[in-house]
């Protein structure tokens, strides 16, 4: 008797039977499906961002999926000779991607949960197909990070960049130009460079591309980085020739071009000439790596390794990482609904309550300013207190609950309404106020009025000036029973050549601390 007639000793002949193709594919569907229902939620998030054509910094998302099933599609001929098998190392990417999608679920963190996703999609290949086809898989799959909105921590940083060349460029272009902080003072205007003038857009752009590009057509490391750092050089500057034009612009015209109020467009056309200068540059100067078709597919010692690799594959081992890995992927979600299955507590539902002026304070009084932060679904409360002539108004926002939607760190809410005031620092600034940190942040009106602000979050009974602590400090208030979280903002006028009020804001602080009353309504009956 032959040794491949010999009966499997161990068990069922399951116990020897190698993964097919066929097979893998099947246990790469159920599974993938199976995660994209229970992540219904954050897909519904990635779908409304991909869907914003119109103003969205992440309406590419669709072509960058195309993108990543094109380049796996590419790679089908040196996918085909290659064995899949399951790796029960991979069970521990599940675990990691799991644990952060029930942090980020717990702490309502959207672009955590996103990346959460695609990272436990990448696991659940590895874990089906095995180390080696993971690793051939891992480009086009972890491509896809270019559709997720994990880049806007880089928009203050493009924002400052912009604002420091531009203003360097009008000095040198002899433009009569002031600059205070992120905005350019002109004499028929202001122009301020905000978040959408960072240029997060076309990075976003030149990385998607030039990732891209570098991987169809070097295969050198080296080389790979020139021309993605390329890339990125020219979208940054392009950027900043976009700004400049319209600085100039406004400048020559008196505000009145029409590209003063609507330079998007501009922006892209300038970036397509850059793109396009450096294809033309790459074409001319530079030859293609004459090492792109290095490895034939699926040589003889991979087949051989990764064979001795997958001997003993079973259909029973990868039902068990399966099972594992589904009830692992699982826990964020669950915990995710039964957060949203939580009987939400109304704002109306919330008093907060300011303290009665003394001897120093007078007030609370109607506010002094119309100036109001935006904090979507929080109670609150806006009044003023005087003291010698001198106005602080101060806001309070609560949140008794955080959900999604509801809950005090989030994109949608901001420190003014920037529409009748403008920041005017690029990112707030961390300042120490009586121990305790507080933020800082100018602001302007089309009047030319300033008001200066601090603010401050209260977290499971912590003060703290981070949103990243705060969102840290939520999972805290999970334990010890501390759910509500409060945004605490004070305001005076500023004048730029002598301003109190830094002195009165922190007496202020110093009168309003532990003298504020938040509490739950009873209901009636």
């Amino acid at each position: 008797m032959s040794e491949s007639d010999t009966p499997d000793m161990n068990g069922s002949g399951l116990l020897s039977r190698q993964l097919s193709w066929s097979g893998a594919g099947a246990w790469l569907f159920v599974l993938m499906t199976i995660a994209l229902i229970l992540n219904d939620q954050v897909v519904a998030y990635l779908h409304g961002l991909w869907g914003d054509l119109y103003e969205g910094e992440y309406s590419h998302g669709y072509l960058v999926l195309g993108i990543s099933v094109f380049l796996i599609w590419r790679e089908r001929q040196q996918l085909r000779v290659m064995q899949p098998g399951p790796s029960s190392l991979a069970l521990m990417g599940v675990v990691v991607s799991g644990l952060l999608m029930l942090v980020a679920t717990v702490v309502s963190i959207q672009t955590i949960q996103a990346l959460s996703l695609l990272l436990l999609l990448m696991s659940i290949i590895w874990l089906v197909l095995g180390n080696r086809l993971a690793v051939r898989l891992a480009f086009p799959v972890l491509y896809m990070v270019f559709a997720l909105p994990v880049w806007f921590p880089l928009s203050p940083l493009l924002q400052e960049i912009t604002a420091d060349a531009v203003f360097w460029l009008t000095r040198l272009a002899h433009i009569p130009a002031f600059r205070e902080y992120n905005v350019i003072m002109l004499p028929a205007g202001s122009l301020a460079i905000e978040d959408a003038c960072s240029g997060l857009r076309y990075l976003m752009a030149a990385l998607t591309l030039g990732v891209l590009y570098a991987r169809l057509n070097y295969t050198h490391p080296v080389a790979q980085v020139a021309v993605v750092l390329a890339a990125v050089l020219a979208a940054v500057a392009g950027n900043i020739i976009r700004v400049f034009v319209v600085v100039y612009l406004a400048y020559k015209t008196e505000m009145q071009h029409p590209w003063v109020t609507d330079h998007l467009n501009l922006g892209w056309y300038i970036f397509a000439a850059v793109m396009l200068f450096l294809l033309i540059i790459d074409a001319v100067l530079y030859r293609k790596d004459s090492s792109q078709a290095t490895q034939q597919p699926g040589s003889l010692s991979d087949q051989v390794v990764t064979a001795q690799e997958n001997a003993g594959v079973s259909l029973v081992r990868l039902t068990m990482l399966s099972t594992l890995a589904i009830l692992s992927a699982a826990a964020g979600p669950l915990m995710q609904r039964w957060i949203a299955d939580q009987p939400a507590i109304d704002a109306h539902d919330v008093l907060v309550e300011l303290p009665e002026g003394n001897a120093v304070w007078s007030g609370p009084q109607r506010p002094a300013y119309n100036w109001k932060p935006v904090y979507h679904g929080a109670a609150e409360t806006l009044q003023s207190y005087q003291r010698g002539g001198r106005s602080v108004q101060i806001y309070v926002g609560h949140y008794p609950v955080q959900q999604q939607g509801r809950e005090l760190i989030n994109v949608l809410n901001r420190i003014s309404d920037r529409r009748q005031w403008t920041p005017l620092y690029a990112h707030p600034r961390v300042k120490s106020v009586r121990d305790r940190p507080v933020l800082e942040q100018l602001l302007e009106n089309k009047n030319g009025g300033k008001l200066l602000v601090w603010f401050w979050y209260e977290v499971a009974g912590h003060p703290v000036a981070s949103t990243l602590k705060a969102k840290l400090l939520q999972v805290l208030g999970l334990f010890n029973g501390k759910h509500g979280a409060s945004i605490v903002a004070i305001a005076s006028s500023w004048s730029d050549k002598s301003s109190a009020a830094p002195q009165i804001l922190d007496e202020f602080s110093a009168f309003i601390e532990s003298r504020m009353d938040i509490r739950l309504l009873q209901p009636a009956g």
